[in-house]
């Protein structure tokens, strides 16, 4: 006799797994050790590349996202004392040539990491496909009274009217062209 097998309503269908969060342990076991990686940075652009150029801009957005809260509105209310701690961090871990130049290119890149990931955030769990979801399970280093004040902060009615201004603002800017 042949058994069917067939699929339930009650079972769940298996979710590929995923990357998660990148830790970059081999580099924080290599600082840990006191050693420092070398990387080569674009003075113009401030690109990294060379082989450890991905681990870089990785290292720049794990910065980011776990060094600069996610109740900052931007990068501009940051401490100089916070930015200068991030700087160093990149130095510890880091050999780069060149450094009195790279430092705002770093920074630079750090802002944007930042806004990317508030973007993320917002767009996949306060208003995304995810909004039901808990981004604390994937992203530990958020607290519970963080992220509640944060949706507070996305789902102000003030702050989406003046999103979608700033969306209407760039499409019709972009209409005129």
């Amino acid at each position: 006799m042949v058994e069917h097998y067939t699929s339930s309503e009650d079972e769940a269908p298996a979710k590929r797994p995923t990357r998660g969060t990148t830790r970059l342990r081999e580099l924080l076991i290599q600082r840990a050790k006191g050693q420092k990686t070398h990387v080569d940075i674009n003075v113009d652009t401030g690109e990294p590349s060379g082989h450890f150029g991905d681990v870089f801009k990785n290292y720049l957005g794990m910065l980011a996202r776990e060094r600069i809260s996610i109740l900052m509105p931007s990068f501009d209310h940051v401490t100089q004392a916070d930015r200068e701690m991030i700087w160093q961090d990149i130095l510890l871990t880091f050999e780069i040539s060149n450094v009195a130049t790279l430092k705002q290119k770093c920074l630079s890149s750090v802002v944007e990491k930042f806004h990317g990931f508030k973007t993320k955030l917002t767009s996949r769990y306060v208003f995304g496909h995810k909004k039901n979801e808990n981004p604390l399970l994937k992203y530990t280093w958020i607290d519970e009274d963080t992220w509640r004040q944060f949706l507070e902060l996305q789902t102000f009615e003030g702050w989406q009217v003046c999103l979608f201004e700033i969306i209407n603002s760039t499409i019709d800017n972009y209409a005129k062209f």
